[in-house]
C-alpha cells in the first residue's frame, strides 16, 4: 500500500490513525508515494461489507436498521472520527477499509517497505 494522506494530517488524524491506499497514483497525486507493508493479519473492516458493517453501525448508533441516513452517513459520506475509531477498536478492529483506502488505527501496525 502507499501513503494516502499528506503528512500534515498526522497531527490532527483521529487518535493517531494513519491513512494508506492501494492506489499508487492517488497517493502520488497527494504528494507522498512511500510504500508501506500492510500485514494481512490486521483485522480490518470494510465499510462496503454491509453484512458486517451495518450491524456495527446499528450498535454504535443504538438504532437498529436506521434506513434514514445509514448509506449517506456511514458509507458514501463516511468520515471516521475518534468515537467510531474507539468503538471499532473495542470490537477488536485494527483498521477500516473504504474502497482503495485503509485507515490503520495504530501507525505501529504498518512498516515502510523497501523499494
Amino acid at each position: 500500500v502507499y501513503r494516502g494522506q499528506p503528512k500534515e494530517y498526522d497531527a490532527k488524524s483521529p487518535l493517531g490513525s494513519f491513512m494508506v491506499t492501494y492506489d499508487y497514483y492517488y497517493a502520488k497525486e497527494i504528494g507522498d508515494d512511500t510504500k508501506y507493508k500492510l500485514p494481512k493479519s490486521l483485522k480490518i473492516i470494510d465499510i462496503f461489507d454491509h453484512s458486517t458493517w451495518r450491524p456495527l453501525i446499528d450498535e454504535f448508533t443504538g438504532i437498529a436498521n436506521n434506513k434514514d441516513d445509514y448509506y449517506d452517513t456511514y458509507v458514501a459520506g463516511f468520515t471516521p472520527n475518534k468515537e467510531i475509531i474507539s468503538f471499532l477498536k473495542s470490537k477488536g478492529y485494527e483498521g477500516l477499509k473504504n474502497d482503495d483506502d485503509v485507515l490503520v488505527f495504530d501507525k505501529k501496525n504498518i512498516t515502510i517497505r523497501n523499494r
